[in-house]
């Protein structure tokens, strides 16, 4: 009965979000240097709340829809060296904004799997994130990928302050947060490694972590490798 609430109030927040983010970005464009300083950070302070909102949202119907079973994966053949280059390449510029560098290292064969672009680029694109958020300024997250025993590793590595013990059986789990010393101010839903963990499952993989407090965590995921699909 949470789950169907949760899901039924986050459907009808949709429309007057959808018409506040549009009123915003009307009322931002025709005030575009006619607001004084203060008011053009209310405006702006609205418009990335508004943005947040629409995210959490999306994250919940997102898990909601996984849970269920419901969504339609658009499967195809992919290779992953294309794919995760895109998404590094994309996260640059959130990367960059932590003050953090994002390395890809790749292996000279080709990697190919089956699975839903859009859905292992959200996963991908979900652990890089964290990696940067939880990373100390001129850092480095390290993103691999290899062949192993049938199946594609992608790792992602950090050098944050790790996750601490007592939170680590907690880490896949629906709005799970660590205590709010160690978030230290970032942000997020706490629904974006369960989102993952759902939709690495649905494509027969697996997701799992290793970490050491003071010194970073290591995600990583496997996928079977075209042709070793159950």
């Amino acid at each position: 009965m949470k789950d169907e609430f949760v899901s039924t109030v986050s459907h009808e927040l949709r429309t007057p979000l959808t018409s506040i983010n549009g009123s915003l970005a009307i009322l931002s464009k025709s005030s575009e240097g006619r607001l004084d300083q203060t008011g053009q950070q209310m405006l702006d302070i609205a418009i990335r709340n508004i943005d947040r909102l629409n995210r959490l949202i999306n994250d919940i119907l997102d898990i909601e829809k996984l849970g269920s079973g419901s969504v339609v994966m658009h499967v195809q053949r992919l290779e992953l060296a294309e794919l995760l280059s895109c998404v590094v390449n994309e996260n640059r510029p959130f990367a960059n904004t932590h003050g953090v560098d994002v390395q890809l290292e790749l292996p000279d064969e080709p990697v190919l799997v089956l699975g839903d672009q859009g859905r292992l680029v959200q996963a991908v694109t979900n652990l890089i994130a964290n990696a940067c958020k939880f990373s100390p300024p001129g850092a480095i997250v390290d993103v691999s990928c290899q062949k192993a025993d049938g199946r594609a590793i992608i790792e992602v590595q950090d050098t944050g302050p790790g996750i601490p013990v007592e939170f680590r059986p907690h880490v896949f789990q629906r709005f799970a947060q660590a205590s709010p010393d160690h978030q230290q101010g970032r942000s997020g839903s706490g629904l974006g490694l369960a989102i993952t963990k759902a939709i690495i499952e649905q494509h027969e993989g697996n997701i799992g972590f290793d970490s050491v407090v003071g010194s970073g965590s290591r995600f990583w995921l496997t996928l079977p490798l075209l042709g070793e699909q159950s």
